[in-house]
């Protein structure tokens, strides 16, 4: 995607700004700014969000990485419609944290399905899973 030069300030200013919030604290710190993977969310060309779309080569799953949208405009239904977007066109899996009742809660309205919990010394969390990533899985064991 060709982002205008204000469009692509907006989406440093907004990655940078992510690594403070709650559930994604400190992990541009520790992976960089990485604006090549970051898929830009705009509403009325203005930069309002992004997601980092990722596939994993051995499984054929994919996931939209976090997606994060500017406080400001939250609750309009734009991470939903990116994920309904997206996992009608991909087998895609996620892994929500305990403590993000949002997350879980849009990735169940989208028709995922709940999986393992897995806890670490980072991570405290569930996998979800869709329809097709379900079948995918199936038809790689």
């Amino acid at each position: 995607m060709n982002l205008t030069e204000k469009q692509l300030e907006q989406l440093i200013k907004l990655v940078l700004e992510s690594d403070e919030d709650e559930h994604l604290k400190g992990l541009i710190a520790k992976r960089g700014l990485q604006l090549e993977d970051r898929v830009p969310i705009l509403k009325k060309g203005e930069v309002v969000g992004f997601y980092t779309p990722q596939q994993d080569k051995k499984s054929g799953l994919h996931r939209t990485g976090a997606i994060y949208i500017t406080p400001d405009h939250r609750r309009e239904g734009l991470a939903l419609k990116i994920l309904i977007d997206f996992s009608a066109k991909h087998p895609t899996f996620a892994f929500i944290d305990s403590t993000n009742e949002a997350s879980r809660k849009m990735y169940e309205k989208a028709g995922f399905f709940q999986g393992k919990h897995t806890k670490g010394d980072w991570y405290d969390g569930h996998w979800y899973y869709n329809d097709s990533a379900l079948k995918q899985i199936k038809k790689n064991t």
